[in-house]
């Protein structure tokens, strides 16, 4: 209410990990109030990776995530939160060597460009021993990739992500 007061104006709004609907209510709220056309949203639709669902998660949680990221102008699931998104009901998604099919990214990044979301950075696609994040914009593919160096850090693709290519990926959002 005092933001509202003060008339607060937000370039950007930027969701993360959420956990439970009523959560993600107020978020909706928030973005319902405060998102102008000057206000890029991005979703980071956390619920999953490597093929697995993340503890505390159900299917009916993804579904609920599933219908908030409508509400972005950008979406960031890794592999695993793709499938789901994309794939809804469909438990066959949830094995690593589904998720990181490139074939698969593909057909799921199409699924959701017919429902209406247009612009998807899929972070943590994993081949040859490189790391990549694939950039869905309006129906055309491209993939920023670095070398994997070291272990892995759950999490950490996010923060590249946001850090090295959010400026050059976001651009087609403006």
């Amino acid at each position: 209410e005092e933001w509202k007061k003060l008339g607060a104006k937000f370039d950007g709004i930027l969701t993360g990990f959420v956990t439970d609907k009523a959560q993600l209510e107020i978020i909706s709220d928030f973005i319902d109030e405060f998102k102008d056309e000057n206000t890029l949203v991005v979703a980071d639709p956390i619920m999953a990776d490597n093929g697995a669902l993340y503890d505390g998660y159900d299917m009916q949680m993804c579904d609920v995530i599933r219908e908030f990221c409508f509400k972005a102008d950008v979406i960031t699931p890794n592999t695993t939160e793709l499938a789901i998104l994309a794939n809804k009901g469909n438990f066959d998604v949830l094995n690593e060597n589904w998720v990181n099919d490139y074939s698969n990214i593909e057909k799921s990044l199409n699924v959701l460009y017919k429902k209406g979301l247009s612009k998807i950075v899929v972070t943590g696609y994993k081949e040859n021993g490189a790391i990549s994040n694939i950039i869905f914009d309006n129906g055309e593919i491209s993939k920023v990739t670095s070398e994997k160096v070291g272990g892995y850090f759950s999490g950490f693709n996010r923060f590249a992500f946001k850090r090295k290519i959010s400026c050059r990926s976001l651009q087609m959002c403006r």
